[in-house]
């Protein structure tokens, strides 16, 4: 390493350990994207955060929410678009948003018994289940371990596994990338923020919100999540699930490929499909007209009381 990247290095240690906090600069008017109150239930000794709208005796709607996201930054342009009558709960899984962040490795099936157990502290019996990226997974467990609980799923830009080669490499990156965020505090944060940006899947006037929200994260504990999204693999028993499932498939997703997603569909019985040609793996954010038109079709109008003398 030549005399210039030596000095370079210690320029950007020294910024690192004793400059100030540099936050990213805001168009004016900024605002809050949807304010919409929560509260706290427990799931044995853990607090878990979720987030209600709609009429208490509407059909009830759980949202779960991605890696890294929570239940308010991964949901907000879909609550906005369903329907009134529907009642949503969105909830925060262990370590993301504003639930307990138990510092210890857990897997899939372990969340899946968490949501259920949200959805007993607020007397909610049986929903349809939303689920994106890991949250369809977690989705797919839930309907395995709890198919009482599940009337129905939408799977968003989800699998029933990761491929060989795929999980090896990003199992590294996640180890990379864990050892990155130890070091630069929050550069991943200001990079999931630039594109979210940029591409436009958050408007610009969300900006100061977006950038808070992306920031509160405890790095250590997201790549655990990372890890049991790694390890998770419905293939022996998605095939013999009987929950009707609606799979959100998008096309050019960076992410989660749209073979992995095709592969998910064909093995849930009698699927139907929404297929998002343009969509990438953000489809939550830019398509969620779409995606809110296809959820309300599939779980079909309200029972309507039979009249009498009939």
């Amino acid at each position: 390493m030549n005399r210039f990247w030596k000095r370079v290095l210690i320029a950007a240690a020294m910024w690192r350990l004793f400059g100030p906090e540099t936050t990213p600069r805001y168009t004016p008017g900024q605002e809050h994207p949807l304010r919409i109150p929560g509260r706290t239930v427990f799931v044995g000794d853990r607090e878990f955060f979720l987030r209600e709208t709609g009429p208490v005796d509407g059909p009830p709607v759980v949202l779960i929410h991605g890696l890294g996201n929570n239940s308010l930054e991964n949901w907000y342009e879909l609550i906005k678009r369903l329907p009134s009558r529907y009642r949503i709960v969105a909830v925060d899984i262990r370590n993301h948003g504003k639930s307990d962040k138990p510092r210890e490795r857990f897997e899939i099936s372990r969340m899946a018994d968490e949501v259920a157990g949200m959805m007993d502290a607020i007397g909610v019996d049986r929903a349809v289940i939303v689920g994106f990226s890991m949250g369809g997974m977690i989705a797919q467990e839930m309907a395995h371990r709890h198919p009482l609980r599940v009337d129905r799923m939408v799977l968003m830009g989800t699998a029933a596994h990761h491929s060989g080669s795929w999980k090896a490499a990003r199992w590294l990156g996640f180890v990379l990338g864990r050892a990155f965020e130890r070091l630069t505090g929050k550069q991943l944060s200001l990079i999931t923020f630039r594109y979210m940006m940029l591409t436009g899947a958050v408007p610009a006037r969300y900006g100061r919100w977006f950038w808070e929200t992306v920031l509160d994260r405890d790095a250590d504990l997201y790549y655990e999540a990372a890890f049991a999204v790694i390890n998770f693999d419905s293939r022996e028993w998605v095939g013999r699930l009987n929950t009707p499932a609606l799979v959100v498939i998008s096309v050019k997703d960076q992410l989660v490929p749209a073979s992995w997603q095709y592969d998910l569909a064909g093995r849930l019985k009698g699927a139907e499909v929404l297929e998002l040609i343009d969509g990438r793996h953000e489809h939550p954010w830019t398509h969620a007209d779409r995606v809110a038109r296809a959820i309300d079709e599939f779980i079909g109008p309200p029972d309507l009381p039979v009249a009498e003398g009939l």
